[in-house]
């Protein structure tokens, strides 16, 4: 079952966060994934969500293949992301 990955991310410094995702797409793409939509305009229709930046990563792989693809790739990823660049929340969504 292919899968959705939501991300909402707050740049703290552009120079370090531009370096940070030559590692992604890398990383995106050994788990199957691929960009989608990346930093466009967006718009909250209903909800107080105050989203910064958006991206949207469609990944072909079942979700239990992405969540040990991440555990092995993404979370070092994540950990310097908070540390230089700012912090993200992500969704992970199984399509139907």
């Amino acid at each position: 079952m292919a899968a959705y990955v939501i991300f909402d991310v707050q740049i703290h410094d552009l120079a370090q966060y531009q370096e940070f995702m030559k590692g992604v797409k890398p990383a995106i793409e050994a788990a199957g994934g691929k960009y989608l939509a990346r930093g466009g305009a967006h718009k909250v229709y209903e909800g107080d969500w105050e989203p910064r930046r958006i991206g949207l990563d469609p990944f072909a792989r079942t979700v239990g293949l992405l969540a040990t693809a991440r555990r092995r790739g993404q979370r070092r990823l994540q950990r310097r992301l908070a540390r230089h660049v700012g912090k993200w929340q992500n969704v992970l969504v199984a399509s139907c």
